[in-house]
């Protein structure tokens, strides 16, 4: 996983009735968050950009009145079998869809991983993922 090494740690909670709260944790401790309404989330995809000699591949939002993507994560590239069942843990918890089973051939332990991820919660069925710097103390 390649990353900012200003960046020690990027999450994103996705809350079925109210939307994503994206945060970013920089080495200095100081962190910033930002919020995407349910409303607003327009779609949520899998996208491959080319970056030097390398496809990289990341998860977006495609939002109301936003002329540019929002990345899932901005400052780490997770692998793409990494990258797959956070987006459809995302896509299970935000738009109440069944992540697909048979139609891809994921390993059982991707989804265990998002379903260990996956609670509920007051409001419905949340869903926390996490991206941190190898070798960081919290």
């Amino acid at each position: 996983m390649k990353c900012s090494s200003f960046v020690r740690e990027e999450s994103v909670v996705v809350i079925q009735d109210f939307g994503i709260q994206k945060k970013v944790t920089f080495a200095s401790g100081r962190k910033e968050y930002k919020f995407l309404a349910k409303p607003s989330i327009q779609e949520c995809i899998v996208n491959e950009a080319i970056v030097g000699f390398s496809v990289v591949f990341y998860v977006a939002f495609m939002v109301a009145d936003q002329a540019d993507m929002e990345l899932a994560f901005e400052h780490f590239t997770p692998p793409l079998k990494e990258l797959l069942p956070i987006f459809h843990g995302i896509r299970s918890v935000l738009f109440s869809e069944e992540p697909p089973m048979d139609r891809e051939r994921r390993d059982t332990q991707s989804l265990e991983a998002v379903n260990k991820c996956m609670r509920q919660s007051t409001s419905g069925r949340a869903l926390s993922t996490l991206c941190r710097q190898p070798n960081v103390e919290p």
